[in-house]
């Protein structure tokens, strides 16, 4: 049982921002023996630490994977809506290309003029590529609004994709101001979801 002397003082000089080890050092000048002082150091740590008074402060947690950013929620709902908008226009341009794909060519003098079955066929292979962009789309931002990584992948992938198009086409084709939309806005999304890149599992 530790000296209960020693223990009211070491306890009254750690109240008044004493050091342990100088308190220590004080009792040993004094006379006590190393024992009993060690022994009331250890009682007094006892009965200090459940109290948590001197407990180390918790760290803050960082954000763990899995918690959802009210941006990626955002992102993936637009991108969601947009990826089922492009794949019903994707549908709507494949029963048009379907419908010419069923007329007889038309002829003049006996001399092939239109043949609606290249035609259609022609607007149907139009129609497949908004239709596998929109569908990609769905799964992508579908599991981004679940928080996978495949899905950080696929929408960041989908996002470059669309930049290279973009400049590409703005290049060869014509400058509209839709495209120069179309790339801040991925570019901004892109930046986003490489900023929460580690909270996605």
């Amino acid at each position: 049982m530790a000296n209960q002397r020693i223990v009211d003082y070491i306890r009254n000089g750690l109240s008044k921002g004493y050091p342990l080890d100088s308190l220590k050092q004080a009792l040993l000048n004094q006379g006590w023996g190393e024992a009993q002082v060690n022994e009331a150091v250890i009682q007094t740590q006892k009965a200090i630490t459940p109290s948590g008074m001197h407990a180390p402060p918790q760290e803050l947690p960082a954000r763990t994977p899995g918690e959802r950013p009210i941006g990626v929620t955002v992102i993936s709902i637009l991108g969601f809506l947009i990826s089922l908008l492009a794949i019903i226009g994707a549908a709507f341009i494949l029963f048009i290309g379907s419908m010419f794909s069923g007329l007889d060519p038309t002829l003049v003098d006996d001399v092939l003029v239109i043949s609606f079955g290249d035609v259609g066929t022609y607007i149907m292979v139009l129609g497949m590529i908004p239709l596998v962009v929109g569908i990609i789309g769905l799964i992508a931002f579908f599991l981004l609004l679940k928080m996978k990584r495949s899905g950080w992948f696929l929408v960041v992938t989908l996002g470059i994709i669309s930049i290279i198009t973009t400049v590409v086409s703005s290049v060869l084709v014509s400058f509209e101001t839709t495209g120069i939309i179309t790339l801040v806005v991925w570019i901004i999304i892109i930046a986003y979801l490489f900023m929460k890149r580690k909270i996605f599992a």
